[in-house]
């Protein structure tokens, strides 16, 4: 099941953690994250999250796979379920940037955008040069209507990142809406900023793990 994954044979791998769960002692929790992990990776985020729970319920101080479920469930847009983890997160870790960086983002696709900025700003005052930071702050000044400083945001972090498919969406959004003079619409759904770090670079060191076939160092991660 692992070696599948690893190579992202996903129709081959998930048969098999099926299989293998009926076989490990039901209080086991490791094999729940490593299969809710495998769900994701092949897009059944529906599936994926009720594996994380389960596994959430045996490991509840497991602080990571909870801001990877609050992504996920901000992606199904369960955003009450999203911020549900991101504020557990918070009750034990005032600080976490991740978490912050989660709350303001699922602010600002539920229409509360100014709170969106208020609560990214703070976090930029002590991580400047927070990357995902940055990126939601853009989207919030998109939405806004402050096209001009979204616009100067979104050139600034293409610089950083020029292959960031969210970033260059966004610089086109912006120049589209100062073109027009014209706000765009924060409505749910609207594609916005990617999972927040570090999760998304966690994420980003399991699949390169996996394109290297070591899964177990992948699912580590």
């Amino acid at each position: 099941a692992q070696a599948n994954a690893g190579a992202g044979q996903f129709d081959e791998s998930i048969p098999l953690y099926r299989q293998w769960l009926k076989q490990v002692p039901a209080t086991a929790s490791g094999p729940l994250l490593e299969f809710a992990r495998a769900l994701n990776w092949a897009g059944q985020n529906s599936e994926s999250s009720k594996y994380y729970q389960l596994y959430l319920n045996r490991a509840p101080s497991d602080m990571g796979a909870r801001l990877e479920l609050g992504r996920i469930l901000g992606q199904q847009k369960d955003y009450a379920g999203a911020l549900e983890q991101y504020n557990y997160v918070l009750r034990f870790r005032p600080g976490d940037v991740t978490a912050r960086i989660g709350v303001a983002q699922v602010e600002a696709w539920t229409g509360q955008i100014q709170e969106s900025l208020d609560d990214v700003e703070e976090v930029l005052k002590t991580n400047p040069k927070h990357f995902d930071a940055r990126l939601v702050e853009a989207f919030d000044l998109l939405w806004l209507g402050r096209t001009a400083e979204a616009k100067q945001s979104f050139q600034m972090l293409a610089k950083q990142n020029p292959g960031n498919a969210d970033v260059q969406q966004g610089l086109k959004q912006a120049e589209t809406a100062e073109q027009a003079k014209a706000v765009p619409s924060a409505a749910p759904g609207r594609p916005g900023p990617p999972p927040p770090a570090p999760v998304a670079e966690s994420l980003q060191l399991a699949r390169e793990s996996e394109n290297q076939g070591n899964y177990p160092q992948a699912i580590a991660h």
